[in-house]
């Protein structure tokens, strides 16, 4: 099966997937610049958070803006997603339209949220106007997606 993308940066650049950048394709990086530990960058797949400082390379920043809502082990959170999913739960055939837009970034207001994720190994990251985000998937591939980081987008 042909790739979908040219270029996956966290297989070629290891600095890229130790930072946690996995929805970045094809032109999203550009070399030069940094891109700072608790930055959202946006990518071809979607939203991440940077969990390291990533030297060498930069990309599209964006602010905390969420506008869906994910369910994380039977908590609703808000969260950031690419705009152009269709409106309301992903089940059957619409599932399928996230294949390759699968990463968002989502906030932890509560504290039983923050501590089950510490508890699962999620990567929770400070932003600095004081939110804990972490990275999700709502499309995830079982036995290749940790647990801890699926969730259903609503």
């Amino acid at each position: 099966m042909p790739n979908r993308f040219t270029k996956y940066w966290y297989k070629d650049e290891p600095s890229v997937a130790r930072a946690c950048l996995y929805n970045l394709r094809d032109a999203d990086l550009r070399p030069g610049g940094k891109i700072l530990r608790g930055q959202i960058v946006v990518g071809l797949c979607g939203y991440s958070v940077a969990e390291k400082d990533l030297d060498g390379f930069s990309g599209r920043a964006a602010e905390y803006l969420p506008n869906r809502c994910v369910q994380w082990y039977g908590s609703f959170l808000t969260c950031m997603a690419l705009p152009d999913f269709p409106a309301g739960p992903s089940v059957g055939r619409k599932r399928s339209l996230l294949r390759h837009k699968q990463y968002v970034v989502a906030e932890l207001p509560a504290a039983a949220d923050i501590a089950r994720g510490r508890k699962e190994g999620l990567h929770l990251l400070r932003s600095p106007d004081g939110r804990f985000l972490a990275n999700l998937e709502i499309f995830t591939v079982p036995g290749r997606t940790p647990k801890y980081k699926r969730a259903t987008l609503l």
